[in-house]
């Protein structure tokens, strides 16, 4: 295949997708927010846009260097230590903004909000693990695949979150059911690089700190 029709197919199948999960997304938010009312929907919002802000400097441009970086190896050795730098580098930042995040749990008093605080955090590294394979995907060109899982994991959390909240109407379940949508997709992408997982041992702190100084 030739560059323009592997450019075709990735920008196919991102466009396709997206539109799917976006109408999937369209039925589900009024209807989580009727039954929710406007107080935990409100929460709801809230606490995703809370644990999201922990994370704003945790790519400092990685994704953009793992995709441009990919392309320029000229070898297999090459690519596999790119992206082990990548993978690795991403992963302790991720890990940090976890840890950090955390804290926001000693400044809630509110046995409710908690629960639905702590399950928000997993929710949220969750989310920000797939987009560490997400990234390694689109450098390989092999959207296709992010695409697939992310339309069926999506179509779970419609589906299952549309039964929970007419037979429970609860917060909690509903973070539940994010939080169940994002795992099954993120061990989807786990078993789908199993046989190619970054290797930690191509891991090299001083490379990973050039990777930061050129990303």
């Amino acid at each position: 295949t030739t560059l323009r029709q592997t450019l075709i197919k990735n920008t196919t199948w991102v466009i396709v997708s997206d539109s799917i999960i976006r109408i999937l997304k369209f039925f589900l938010i009024p209807y989580s927010s009727y039954v929710l009312g406007v107080t935990h929907f409100g929460l709801f919002y809230y606490l995703i846009s809370l644990c999201a802000a922990f994370y704003l400097f945790s790519d400092l441009g990685l994704s953009a260097y793992i995709g441009r970086k990919y392309n320029q190896c000229t070898s297999l050795l090459e690519q596999k230590t790119s992206v082990s730098l990548y993978f690795y580098t991403k992963l302790f930042f991720i890990i940090i903004c976890f840890i950090l995040s955390l804290c926001l749990l000693l400044f809630e008093k509110d046995s409710f909000t908690i629960k639905a605080l702590l399950l928000m955090l997993f929710v949220t590294v969750f989310d920000q693990l797939k987009k560490i394979f997400i990234s390694l995907l689109s450098s390989q060109k092999r959207n296709e695949v992010y695409s697939i899982i992310a339309v069926m994991g999506n179509l779970f959390l419609v589906v299952v979150a549309f039964l929970v909240l007419k037979f429970t109407g609860s917060l909690i379940y509903f973070i539940a059911v994010y939080l169940i949508s994002h795992g099954i997709e993120l061990t989807c992408f786990i078993f789908y690089f199993r046989r190619n997982f970054p290797s930690y041992h191509l891991f090299r702190l001083s490379k990973s700190i050039v990777v930061l100084k050129e990303s």
